[in-house]
């Protein structure tokens, strides 16, 4: 069974500091929540707002009980979003395609109660394509969501794949050679 590496740090702020972002999702000023991702990637299933502001102003996701699904129409290697109340109940799930990568509670990293950026990296030769957060109790809030694109760069190919590679630069110098009798 692979051992995967998706990892999680914190950084102080209510944005991500990470270069190259394709996409923060704002959910907008209080009393107009936004759930359109400027770049087009990312869909939101099961999600409430609430307009309060927990430390970085306008309308948060504020999931009161239960799981808010968010899937990429591309893989990404780096997911953040502005973490209120980073409560031992609120676990978020990091997926690829099925196959889960990792998950983490509001407790993971020394997180306090205070609002804190977090910051999930894709593990070498891993791509995230959904996200899953998750509240047992009230409330899981979130804003500021960033994620960037993986590049194809970042694939690491599967073992098969290599093998075939492989055998392919075995074979091919014999299968240049004419013989000759």
């Amino acid at each position: 069974m692979p051992t995967f590496a998706a990892a999680l740090n914190y950084t102080s702020g209510c944005t991500s500091g990470e270069a190259g972002l394709t996409s923060t999702i704002d959910f907008g000023p209080t009393g107009t929540p936004n759930t359109t991702d400027p770049a087009g990637h990312a869909t939101y299933a099961l999600f409430d707002f609430s307009s309060q502001s927990p430390g970085c102003g306008g309308s948060w996701l504020n999931q009161a009980s239960g799981t808010t699904i968010i899937t990429f129409n591309a893989p990404i290697s780096y997911f953040g979003f502005a973490w209120a109340s980073t409560d031992t109940y609120n676990i978020v799930r990091v997926f690829n395609g099925s196959t889960l990568l990792n998950s983490f509670s509001g407790n993971a990293g020394g997180a306090s109660a205070a609002t804190v950026y977090a910051n999930i990296f894709a593990g070498v030769g891993e791509q995230i394509t959904k996200i899953e957060m998750v509240s047992n109790g009230c409330c899981f809030e979130t804003d500021n969501h960033s994620y960037i694109l993986a590049t194809e760069s970042s694939a690491v190919p599967e073992p098969s794949s290599l093998l075939l590679v492989l055998a392919a630069a075995v074979v091919a110098p014999f299968a240049r050679r004419k013989f000759v009798r």
